[in-house]
């Protein structure tokens, strides 16, 4: 009878065990709903001072790091990809389960929604990432037609992830510890592309948002202010603003009036932001890492000027939001390296690049002059290198020297990478966690390796044949 009991309690404990490890593989992970939560789970309690709630036009515009670094504010972005209100209003009752901030920012661009209800793919991404609780099963059931629980057990879902699993799922922190172990839920777009500077018509004052998005908006705002948390509503600018969503979001404006709490629309002040649509968008709904800037800035410098906010640079507990923003500016840092295009600029900017640049770089055919002393492998006279080679550099110093040979093979841990460089009877290739990065063409070729945020920062070619301008 013992002997019983024991192995069935063997047999439930290795079955939670293979359940645990397959839901923690399988379950969804999506930065715009489901891991910014995981992220705001692992904060210390009672250390955000300013929470940011709202759809996608929050946490991709309004940039955490940005608040950190230019007024010191510890703040948070917390939603979800068009994320209605009653999905807000829930995320909002979750936050306060363990934090107090000293002001919420909502973005309210979820008034313009004239859909009630979002595809299977957002109702995951606004649901799956709030612990079990009543709350959460409220919010499921307003995210459904029918109010019924259609999304649970989540597990009948994970299906869908198959042919999607990857490194990340395995991995701690996505498998990206640099970038998510501090994250605050700021998803920054780096691509461009150029708008024309959006126009509104007249504004008619009869138009509502949805009589559910208005009852949540309007609850959201109640549950602040029966806490005693200040509230501000804005609207981040984009490209597509036009009269249609100014005409509901001005109701969103007059709400808010109605309740007393600041409304700030910055679609009304582009030339303040110095927002310029030809460089400041990544799409037509959102700011990419430049606009951000600009937008983080100025509702930042509202939040110093009308709150009592900390300063928290000094402060080690807020360490994390440090290491957050360290991220972020260097990643800006090696977006300008990918931006030039002149070899001798190349060479200078990576010249002075500290210690946590790797340069792996590699020469065939001649050499323009200067160039063999810019790169720190010596004179012409100490050394020549007509014949071409392959060096890794760190810092100043030569950590692998092909020599001039043929049919190599060099490894080098990268932390949680790993880089080989082989030649194959003069075919060279460079290869970072089994993905080519180069192989040699007549030139200079370059990759960079950013320790600091465990990336590739750069890959190119400088081509003789076109003035040494570089080629990605």
């Amino acid at each position: 009878m013992k002997k019983n009991i024991i192995k069935i309690v063997l047999f439930f404990s290795v079955l939670t065990l293979i359940l645990f490890l397959f839901r923690s593989v399988f379950r969804f992970k999506y930065e715009d709903g489901i891991y910014d939560l995981d992220a705001f789970y692992r904060l210390e309690k009672e250390s955000v001072d300013v929470l940011v709630l709202g759809t996608s036009h929050a946490f991709m515009d309004i940039n955490t790091a940005v608040l950190y670094e230019e007024y010191g504010i510890a703040a948070f972005d917390l939603g979800g990809s068009i994320q209605p209100f009653w999905n807000t209003y829930y995320y909002l009752k979750e936050a306060l389960k363990t934090q107090n901030p000293k002001v919420v920012a909502i973005e309210a661009y979820a008034a313009t929604q004239t859909d009630l209800y979002s595809d299977e793919s957002r109702i995951i991404k606004n649901n799956f990432g709030l612990k079990f609780s009543e709350d959460k099963l409220d919010s499921l059931k307003l995210s459904t037609p029918d109010g019924k629980l259609d999304y649970l057990p989540e597990w009948i879902f994970y299906h869908n992830r198959y042919e999607e699993i990857n490194r990340s799922d395995f991995g701690k922190y996505l498998g990206n510890e640099k970038k998510y172990e501090n994250w605050k839920g700021y998803w920054c777009l780096y691509t461009n592309k150029a708008y024309e500077k959006p126009t509104v018509g007249e504004i008619r004052k009869d138009v509502c948002m949805l009589e559910k998005q208005e009852e949540y908006y309007r609850k959201t705002i109640e549950l602040l202010q029966s806490n005693g948390i200040p509230v501000v509503i804005f609207v981040s600018p984009y490209a597509e603003y036009h009269t249609a969503h100014a005409e509901l979001l001005d109701h969103a404006r007059r709400i808010a009036v109605e309740y007393g709490v600041p409304f700030v629309n910055y679609n009304d002040n582009y030339d303040e932001l110095g927002l310029d649509f030809a460089v400041d968008c990544a799409d037509p709904g959102h700011l990419n890492y430049l606009g951000s800037q600009k937008l983080t800035s100025a509702l930042g410098r509202y939040l110093a000027d009308n709150y009592d906010l900390p300063d928290r640079r000094q402060n080690q507990d807020y360490d994390s939001w440090e290491k957050e923003s360290e991220y972020f500016y260097r990643s800006v840092d090696n977006i300008y390296l990918k931006q030039i295009v002149d070899l001798n600029s190349y060479l200078e900017v990576v010249g002075k690049a500290d210690s946590d640049y790797l340069m792996v770089i590699s020469i065939s055919g001649e050499l323009p002059e200067g160039v063999q002393t810019m790169i720190g492998l010596g004179t012409p006279n100490e050394r020549e290198l007509t014949g071409g080679g392959t060096w890794v550099i760190r810092n100043g110093n030569i950590l692998f020297d092909s020599e001039g040979k043929r049919d190599f093979l060099y490894n080098m841990e990268l932390e949680n990478s790993d880089l080989a460089i082989k030649d194959e009877a003069g075919n060279i290739e460079v290869v970072i966690d089994k993905e080519l990065i180069y192989s040699l063409e007549p030139g200079i070729k370059i990759c960079i390796w950013d320790y600091k945020t465990e990336e590739l920062a750069d890959n190119v070619w400088f081509n003789p044949a076109k003035e040494w301008r570089a080629e990605r």
